[in-house]
């Protein structure tokens, strides 16, 4: 776990990135849509997640190179030291969440952007659910004072289904938002009840850019 923070690679995530951008183009015909330029301060970019193929789409069509918290049992073997080298970040589950919110602020506060998935586990059925969106990112963003970004990725739990050991050949698509206003979020003292109302915000930005059938009933 140590260094951390330096394990990235910069030649082996351009590999990465550039590969799943060039297979998502020709598998999945990925689209790109942009709703407003990306600022040059650090940025937390805040998703849906309904697939393993999520932070490699983010990867492949964010300019920058991201930076996931993720489970630390992830971090073994050949694989792990990918992981390293593409620089994920490992979190231990039983520290709780403080460990990771502070693994965020660290990354943000030294230049990096980070990604975050708000649900915090996968959608089994590719609805994006609302009721079970998580505070961590509202929290991340108010004690960095970070720029939050919502992202809708359309499709991607069709072209690599929970279980499934291959991609299909379903389209992706990934539409940017706007960066959200955190002008009255970062103005008042952060709270449980603060946190609560600007994750509620976060989203429903998420949810006005994913489709219909990507949405909970009741909450359309």
């Amino acid at each position: 776990m140590a260094n951390w923070i330096d394990r990235y690679h910069p030649v082996h995530y351009k590999l990465a990135t550039g590969s799943c951008r060039l297979v998502l183009r020709v598998l999945n015909r990925l689209e790109v849509t942009i709703q407003s330029p990306f600022q040059e301060e650090p940025t937390i970019l805040v998703s849906n997640h309904a697939s393993h193929f999520d932070p490699p789409i983010l990867g492949a069509s964010f300019p920058r190179p991201i930076r996931f918290l993720a489970k630390e049992s992830l971090f073994r073997g050949g694989f792990g030291r990918l992981m390293h080298l593409w620089g994920q970040v490992p979190v231990r589950r039983k520290a709780g969440g403080v460990g990771a919110v502070n693994r965020a602020r660290k990354l943000l506060g030294t230049g990096w952007d980070i990604g975050l998935f708000i649900e915090g586990t996968r959608s089994r059925n590719g609805l994006f659910r609302t009721s079970a969106c998580r505070t961590g990112a509202a929290t991340i963003a108010h004690l960095a004072k970070a720029v939050i970004v919502p992202v809708g990725i359309h499709g991607s739990h069709k072209a690599f289904p929970t279980g499934a050991r291959m991609p299909t050949t379903s389209p992706v698509r990934v539409i940017y938002g706007a960066p959200l206003d955190t002008t009255t979020f970062f103005g008042q003292p952060l709270s449980r009840e603060s946190s609560k109302v600007f994750t509620l915000e976060i989203a429903r930005s998420i949810q006005s850019l994913l489709p219909d059938n990507q949405k909970e009933i009741g909450h359309r």
